[in-house]
């Protein structure tokens, strides 16, 4: 292997490393995002009366469960990239 590909080959896979960290900072900021809007709107309707607390927390229970696929997601796409990017360098040979 030659040194300008080594460079090439580290290039590239820092690349994958900054947009998997991209992704997965977005993903956690959207999710924190929605979680808080779900808090701050949930908790005006309790103090209001319209909605009880139980109800919030089974809200809030469920908004995580639907949440949780996408924060795999998120860290299985990391190890996809780098998972393409080795792949990649084994077809090269």
């Amino acid at each position: 292997m030659t040194r300008r590909s080594f460079v090439d080959r580290a290039g590239t896979l820092v690349g994958l490393v900054v947009v998997a960290i991209t992704f997965g900072i977005l993903v956690g900021a959207t999710l924190g995002l929605g979680m808080a809007t779900v808090l701050f709107l949930g908790t005006r309707k309790v103090l209001a009366g319209a909605m009880t607390l139980g109800e919030l927390v089974l809200v809030v229970g469920y908004l995580d469960q639907l949440y949780e696929p996408l924060k795999t997601a998120s860290r299985k796409m990391g190890t996809l990239q780098s998972s393409l990017a080795s792949a990649e360098r084994v077809y090269s040979l």
